[in-house]
Order: C-alpha cells, then structure tokens, then sequence
C-alpha cells in the first residue's frame, strides 16, 4: 500500500508540475514607399498679374511678394522647383506662342533674403524641407519678379509655371 501511496504522489507531482502552454510567431512588414506632394496653401490664388503703367515700371521690372503660398507634405527630405511650361510667354490675344522668353520671368521663395532666379523649363530649386505635413515648416510664399523690355509688342502674355517636389 505504501509503494500505490507513493505512485499516486509521484504521479500528482508530474501531472502538477506539467504545464501545458504553446507560442506561434507571425511576422507583419509594412512597406512605405517615399511619399512627396505640394499643393498651392487652401485659399490662395492659382494666378498672379503684372501691370505695367509706367515706362520706369517697364526698365525696372515690377515685384509681387507672396504672390503663391506653397505647401508640401512628405515622409523624406526634400526640393521644391519650379519650372516654366514653355520656353516663351503665349500671347493672350492670339493664342500663339511669343519671342517673349520664360526668363522674364523671376522668382525666389522666402523672406525676400533670396535672389531672383529666372525661370526656365528646366527647373529652379526654390527650397528645401524635412519630413512632416503640409502647412507649418513644409509651407512657404514665392515672390515673382516680372522684367520685360521695350523688345516687347504692347499686349497680355500668360504662361504657365509649374512646382514640382523632389524627395533628396
């Protein structure tokens, strides 16, 4: 009887002391590609205008500050560009393009500390940024320097400038 008394024991032991428990590893990979946008800042005008009244405006050339609010939003540093559509201006009245060239055209980004840079349809870096959203330190005006000359025919002339953002 004693020998069953000590089997029942021994086996109570094993049986209590066998815990029962498992494990399953699963991977899970999230891929983000690079991601980059920029978009003129909600609200602000898609067009700018340059009137020429006088002939000192016209030697001189005429400034809009702030004329675009740009905004760009990505998850890697990056460069904002812009660049004309077209190497020359198109004549409004006519539809066809002019010999009045893109590089009439000026622009900085910034506080006014920036030089102007002509445009042309190869592009002109304007700033550059780190990751975030749009708005904040990933926002930033453009101003826009129009200089034509008395080479030009009196008229209206309008091109299109695009902004491109870069990931560095």
């Amino acid at each position: 009887m004693k020998l069953s008394g000590i089997k029942i024991a021994l086996i109570a032991l094993v049986a209590g002391t066998l815990r029962v428990s498992g494990q399953a590893s699963f991977r899970v990979e999230i891929i983000i590609p690079e991601a980059a946008q920029i978009r003129l800042k909600p609200g602000t005008a898609n067009t700018t205008n340059f009137n020429f009244a006088t002939e000192k405006q016209l030697e001189s050339g005429l400034t809009n500050g702030k004329a675009a609010t740009l905004q760009v939003r990505s998850n890697k540093l990056w460069v904002a560009s812009a660049q004309a559509e077209t190497p020359f201006f198109t004549k409004v009245e006519t539809g066809d393009l002019s010999d009045m060239p893109s590089t009439v055209l000026s622009l900085r980004s910034g506080k006014g500390l920036a030089p102007y840079l002509p445009l042309s349809i190869v592009g002109v870096p304007l700033k550059s940024g780190g990751t975030g959203l749009f708005g904040g330190k990933n926002e930033f005006d453009v101003d826009f320097k129009a200089s034509p000359s008395f080479d030009q025919p009196a008229g209206t002339y309008a091109m299109n400038v695009l902004f491109t953002v870069s990931s560095l």
